[in-house]
Formats: structure tokens, sequence, C-alpha cells
């Protein structure tokens, strides 16, 4: 076989994200307290930006008029600005197409399901599992004993539940669960659905590849006194090294005892909400908060000094420059407060009957609802309401809160699943204390509702909406 080097021509169409686009993207997706501090760090590092508030209402003494910040011409640099309009188209079928986010059809519908959970609000641990079920395992038959499965793993990852107690839930033998279980232990994140510490623990192993007899069997053996650290007496029992007993200490300790630990939510300190929905005499109307969004411009000043004949080529190159990233930030900035906007119109026109007449009314709804109403990608309306909340006269919600799925009724109608979490909330509320009901109680409850439910939907609901246990909300 003879090999011979050689220049090959071919052609590839992709993407180049320009850094403007990158700028948009995160001003976008920021929360609006985060976005005032990006602002700030914006001001300090840009000469040519100040606040709007604190300018001076004229640059000079002279009496000459202010220029025109719309007056392109009046910067000299036109080639700088015919750049900046070519982008500015750029990013307009940026926003249309959802820039790295390939575009999905109707029909799948599975995948456009877990992007919703993975960007408008924090993803779960059950839809991270059920993503990984829908593409490693081929028949329905798995995927409903995977999602049982799934259904009884607890906050930390671990399987509680026997495999007979599964084999009776799903209705199939002890040896097709077993099978599933098997498979969706090697899901991410490594350790999962483990029935105990060690088991998580030997699991990681095992993944990584790691086969050191002493990290075994201190695994198996002696996690207890290791917990302690009783190395000489581990080094006595199993007739190792003090040494040995130290490594496998360091391998043991890379682990990660609560495979779920990263799913669980930080609590957000404040709030301030992003847009306001408010009823006046013409009906409801959408107010759009900037309270905490310094309002910038560029300075006239700079804009003067670039026309100066005196001002070297050097610190004229230097200011178009800087004026061009400060009104790329202006841009910017724009842009996000008026697809939120949008974004808002539209939530209000969809769930008119929740601003209306409360919370019990909430539509399904999903992102296509909203995207394809805009004319702008699903990735876009995610990016846009991550972290952001709506103000209303029934509270404060994350607009996340308004993107949720579908549950059947027995008269077939859809209910919104935030709807069942609101009525196992007000069941719970309602309850004698000395006698909690069961998640198999709420169940039945919810049924005269005319919503059928399965207690697991019922435990899962329960776990989202921080509600704990019968046997924790207990009082003796």
């Amino acid at each position: 076989m003879q090999y011979e080097l050689g220049q090959i021509q071919s052609q590839q169409q992709k993407l180049m994200m320009s850094p403007q686009m990158r700028q948009a993207l995160e001003i976008l997706q920021l929360p609006l307290l985060e976005l005032r501090t990006i602002i700030q760090q914006q001001i300090q590092s840009n000469p040519v930006l100040e606040i709007e508030e604190t300018a001076e209402k004229t640059d000079t003494e002279d009496g000459n008029e202010e220029p025109n910040p719309d007056k392109i011409e009046e910067l000299n640099f036109k080639e700088e600005f015919d750049s900046l309009v070519n982008t500015d188209e750029e990013m307009k079928e940026y926003f249309k197409s959802g820039g790295d986010f390939k575009k999905y059809s109707n029909a799948d519908k599975e995948r456009r399901d877990y992007l919703e959970s993975l960007i408008t609000r924090p993803e779960t641990l059950e839809e991270y599992l059920e993503f990984q079920l829908n593409i490693m395992l081929d028949s329905d038959k798995e995927k409903a004993i995977g999602k049982i499965i799934i259904g009884n793993l607890d906050k930390n990852g671990y399987l509680k539940a026997s495999l007979e107690e599964l084999a009776k839930e799903s209705s199939e033998a002890e040896a097709e669960v077993l099978k599933v279980l098997l498979k969706i232990r090697q899901f991410d994140p490594p350790g999962i659905a483990a029935s105990n510490i060690k088991e998580c623990l030997s699991i990681q192993i095992e993944r990584k590849g790691i086969k050191n007899k002493t990290v075994e069997k201190i695994i198996n053996e002696k996690l207890e006194l290791l917990g302690k650290k009783q190395f000489d007496k581990i080094s006595r029992d199993l007739h190792v090294s003090i040494g040995e007993v130290r490594d496998a200490e360091k391998i043991i300790s890379s682990l990660n005892p609560k495979p779920a630990i990263s799913f669980e939510q930080a609590e957000i300190p404040y709030i301030s909400p992003d847009v306001t929905v408010e009823k006046t005499d013409n009906g409801f109307e959408v107010i759009l908060n900037d309270e905490y969004i310094p309002r910038i411009k560029i300075s006239n000043f700079y804009k003067k000094s670039i026309q100066d004949e005196h001002t070297s080529k050097n610190i004229k190159q230097y200011i178009r420059e800087k004026i061009s990233e400060g009104k790329w930030l202006i841009k910017n900035i724009y842009q996000r407060q008026q697809t939120i906007y949008n974004i808002a119109k539209e939530i209000l026109s969809y769930q008119l009957d929740f601003f209306e007449k409360g919370p019990k009314f909430l539509k399904p709804m999903v992102l296509q609802s909203i995207s394809s109403r805009l004319n702008i990608h699903e990735s876009t309306v995610s990016r846009a309401t991550n972290s952001k909340y709506l103000q209303c006269s029934w509270g404060l919600y994350p607009i996340k809160y308004f993107f949720t799925s579908s549950l059947n009724t027995a008269s077939g109608e859809a209910v919104s699943a935030q709807r069942v979490k609101d009525l196992i909330a007000e069941i719970v509320s309602s309850e004698d204390k000395t006698k909690p009901y069961s998640d198999d109680a709420i169940a039945e409850m919810i049924k005269k509702e005319g919503i059928d439910v399965a207690r697991r939907t019922i435990a899962k609901y329960r776990e989202e909406a921080g509600i704990y246990s019968s046997r924790m909300r207990k009082n003796s």
C-alpha cells in the first residue's frame, strides 16, 4: 500500500458566531440584576459609554448643537458602520434560525420537550434520565419500565423500591425489570439508580475502569471505618499497607456518594420581575421593567473627538472600536428587552384566562406555542425566558411557570401539569397533620376532579413542588 500527501478542497456550511452574536445571546438570557452588573462593568471598561441621566446636555460651551447620535455620517467612519449594518442583518437571521440550535419538527416532540426543560427552567433529574432513556432504549416496554424505575429514585439518585415492587408496579417479570435497571445504571450521572452507597461507589469505579482490590474491599466491607479515618484498623483487617489504604482513600474520596446532588436547586435570594401584567380600563397591559437597567449612551465628547483633525490616527481608531462596541451593547440590550416584551404579550394573549380568573385556569403551553406566533426559534424563547419573572395580580411567577405539559381529563380535555401540582398543594394544605394523605389517597382525590393521574406522578409532582412525603408531614 502506497501513501501520498495531497490537498483536498471541500465545502462546509457552518455558523460562525461573531463576538456581537455571543454578546447578544449572553444578554438575552441574563437575569435582570445580573444584566445590570454586566452593564456597569461595560461602562467602567468602555470610556465612550456614559449613563444618560448623568450626561451633560452639551459637550462644549461654544453654543454648538449637540450631534445627533442617529446620524452615522457625523461619526465619520462609514465603513465601520456599514459593517455593523451587515452584522445586524446577520443577527436578525440568527434570531430567526435559532443560532447553534437546529430546527425541530412537530413530530420530534420528545427532543423539543427536553430543550424546553433544559433552558426555560432548571432541568430535573427525572427529565435528564428520561432523555437518555429515549435514546438508549428501543422498545416501548423497556421505556415504560425505565420510567417506573426513574420515578422511584430519591433526590440523591438512589433506587428506593425493590425488584419485586417494581415488577408489581410495571406488571412485568423481575428479570425484565432487572435488565432495564442494569441499563439505567450505565446512564449519567455515574452511580445513578444504585440501591445503596456501596453499590453506587462500585458502579462508579467500574465505569472509571479502576481495578484495585483494596478499593473494592474497602467499599464493600470497611466504608464505616474509612469515614472515621481508621486507616490502621483497615490495614490490619485487609492485610495491606497503610500506604495502600491511603491511596485507596484518595480514589474513593474522588467518587460521588450522591449522584443526583447537582440537580438540587439553590434558593434565589432576591427576585425582581422582568415584566408586569396589569389590568387597566382597556384590558390587560404588559409593562416592561427597566428600572434596574442603566440608560447608557455614546458620549458626545468622543463623537466630536473622532472628527477633530487634531486627534491622532491611533486615538481615532481606538475611539471607533469603542463606539462600535458601545453601539452593539445598546443594540443588544434593546433587542433583549423587545424580545422579552413580545414574549410576555404572547403569553398574556395565550393565557388570558389565567390572568382574568387565576392559576386554576392555566392552559398547557409549550415553547412552540410562542415561537411560531413570533416567528422566532424555540431556543430564542428559551433563552429569553430563562430565570425571568412575571408579576401579576395573582403573584410573582417564573415565566417558565406558564410553559407546562398537559394531562388528559376524563372528558378528554387537556389540563396543565402545573394545575395538578396546585391541586396537590391545596389538598396537603387542608389535610389533618396527624393523618396526612398518602400519594395514593391524593391520586384518588384528584381523580374525582376528572384528572386520571398515577401515584408515581403524584410523588414526582409533590417532590417538584417541595412538599414532603406523608411520613415527613405527620405531626405526632
